[in-house]
């Protein structure tokens, strides 16, 4: 066992693991000639009868669509040629856009499965977004959506997206904002994405001045490029409309929004992406867990994504917050601000894919009809952010779409009822799941009892220190064998908690396996225990499962003395126990006041228990 491999796996649980897809063969929309030029082929060329249409701007009953080598055509020389799909009175609708998402790993494979056939990218590694971008004005078969991004945010030194395990570059004030602009565009950005509060200190983060919000705003819009601006409150937004943004990518909910907000919204046609899905997971909705458990989407959710739709975890339920986002929502819209949809998929209660689906829904609760809402996942995003052909299903577009069993002008949570989806002209074949490796279980139930002086677990693992300085916080930890715990040998563990990152922890933490690919089946025990001693106080055990952007924390206190601490498997159904991939023991920020801030426990016989 690397004594790194904690490193990875935080960086795992807060971004993601970034990988190289394949290099694509080069070719490109411009490869595409007159209509009268094409071919075509057995593949990506059709034409589907006997379907209601609806084309961006307007529906089309009992319709048909050409698509000629992935592309919607008004006609095709020799139609002839054609196969012929019959869509049995589905319902048509463009493939959706998300607008906020945070991309990696497979996000994009799991957003294609729920018909998202393009995400907006608001903040991701380098190396994935420029690979992914390769991909994107192909007709080629695939089995991802297409992707355009921000690339690296612009932040102050120590503010929000500098915390996720990768440096980033970091502004310092308006004289850098020129220089600053144009190495994100060298990079590949699409649009630039700013980080405003109008605090220059919040939550244990940093701002950018004022000042330094304007002229970045000036310098992105001197090169043509959209300036998008993450706010999380009125003053904040109001700030930022003042400054120039061309967009807010969230809306908030601390107040509602005033009339002169309203109108300078509209006076310089600022859009916004209210991502009120994130907002409802934050304010501890039980909106995502609904989305969950939709029989029409959770046949095609993954086991990883169920997990991530958890809302945040340690916050207290806000409804009012909600409620308000989604009256701001409402008053923008009667308004006439131009409302677009995204979801902000990659934190806690959101899932790449399925998630649109639900922030469809809350938009309608914010007043807009159906096919305005369509039409906020897809057309009015395509033109605010110039993608090109898709969004719609005129002559020239993409072939990008989705038929529907049911009609979403009725409901709009009909665009749920996919019976297919098609990207590139091509049918999207439904993911396979993968097979999960599994830990054996020791025989002994112990993971280790510490009697010989060694920190390998019965998994032939490492019990190793972790804390947020991989983080680039500032807690520290360390981990050692000693011979007095509690029944003999066991670890002792000991560390400072230190403030400078917003999580706070430190700690001992135990991978069931070398990179974390394969999974202990836990559901079937009856209780997990340890014996612990040292500093009293609430610590935190943390449960980590496949593929989950956020572990389960489980709150244990110590007291005085040797304390047998017992966790029933059954009373934590929020954990998926079948898919543990490793156990951390940590004290978090509860104990940031300095005559706690100092820490140590001794940790010895963890066991898990059958009956």
């Amino acid at each position: 066992m690397k004594p790194t491999i904690f490193t990875l796996i935080f960086i795992t649980i807060l971004t993601g693991i970034l990988f190289m897809l394949p290099t694509p063969q080069n070719s490109s929309s411009s490869e595409i000639t007159s209509e009268d030029e094409k071919t075509p082929n057995n593949n990506n060329s059709f034409k589907l009868t006997n379907v209601t249409v609806f084309d961006g701007n307007t529906w089309h009953e009992d319709s048909e669509l050409l698509v000629l080598e992935g592309q919607i055509v008004n006609n095709v020389k020799n139609p002839d040629q054609l196969p012929i799909i019959d869509g049995k009175n589905g319902f048509v609708i463009p493939g959706l856009i998300d607008a906020h998402t945070h991309t990696w790993g497979n996000a994009l494979q799991e957003a294609l499965s729920f018909g998202v056939t393009t995400e907006l990218d608001m903040f991701s590694e380098l190396s994935f977004g420029q690979q992914a971008r390769l991909s994107r004005d192909l007709y080629k078969r695939t089995s991802q959506a297409d992707f355009y991004s921000a690339g690296t945010l612009i932040t102050s030194t120590g503010g929000h997206g500098t915390k996720y395990g990768f440096k980033i570059p970091t502004i310092d004030g308006p004289e850098d904002a020129e220089q600053f602009v144009l190495d994100r565009i060298e990079e590949g950005s699409d649009y630039i994405k700013i980080v405003y509060h109008h605090k220059p200190e919040y939550y244990r983060l940093t701002a950018i001045s004022k000042e330094t919000l304007i002229a970045v705003i000036a310098a992105t819009q001197k090169h043509n490029k959209l300036a998008v601006v993450h706010i999380t409150d009125h003053q904040s937004a109001t700030e930022a409309v003042e400054a120039g943004a061309n967009g807010l990518v969230h809306t908030f909910g601390d107040r509602i929004i005033s009339e002169d907000l309203l109108e300078a919204m509209k006076a310089r046609q600022v859009f916004i992406i209210p991502t009120l899905s994130v907002i409802a997971s934050m304010a501890k909705s039980k909106h995502s867990l609904e989305l969950a458990a939709d029989k029409n989407l959770s046949q095609r959710l993954s086991s990883a994504s169920k997990n991530t739709l958890k809302p945040f975890a340690n916050l207290p339920k806000r409804p009012l917050t909600l409620a308000n986002a989604i009256k701001n929502t409402r008053k923008m819209y009667d308004q006439g601000i131009t409302i677009l949809a995204g979801t902000d998929a990659g934190n806690p209660g959101t899932a790449h894919g399925i998630s649109m689906h639900g922030e469809l829904e809350l938009l309608s609760q914010a007043g807009l009809s159906p096919t305005e809402v369509l039409q906020a996942a897809g057309k009015l995003t395509t033109e605010r952010f110039s993608l090109g052909n898709r969004g719609s299903l005129g002559s020239g577009a993409k072939a990008d779409f989705l038929m529907l069993s049911a009609d979403p002008r009725i409901d709009i949570k009909n665009t749920r009822k996919i019976t297919s989806i098609w990207k590139n002209g091509f049918l999207v074949e439904p993911p396979k799941t993968p097979k999960t490796k599994e830990v054996e279980l020791p025989k002994s139930g112990l993971f280790s009892d510490f009697n010989e002086e060694s920190l390998i677990s019965s998994f032939e693992t490492i019990f190793q220190p972790t804390s947020d300085q991989m983080m680039q916080g500032n807690s520290t930890a360390s981990v050692n064998w000693t011979a007095a715990a509690c029944d003999g040998g066991g670890l002792h563990v000991k560390g400072e908690i230190k403030a400078g990152f917003p999580y706070a922890w430190s700690g001992v933490f135990l991978p069931f396996s070398e990179n974390m690919d394969q999974v202990l089946n836990l559901k079937s025990i009856r209780s997990l225990e340890f014996d612990v001693s040292g500093d009293s106080g609430t610590y935190q055990l943390m449960i980590f499962t496949l593929n989950n952007m956020q572990p389960v924390q489980l709150p244990f206190e110590i007291n005085e003395g040797c304390n047998k601490i017992s966790f029933l498997i059954s009373d934590h159904p929020v954990v998926d126990w079948s898919l543990v991939t490793g156990m951390g023991w940590v004290a978090d920020r509860n104990r940031l006041k300095s005559s706690l801030a100092s820490f140590a426990f001794k940790l010895d016989n963890v066991v898990i228990n059958h009956e």
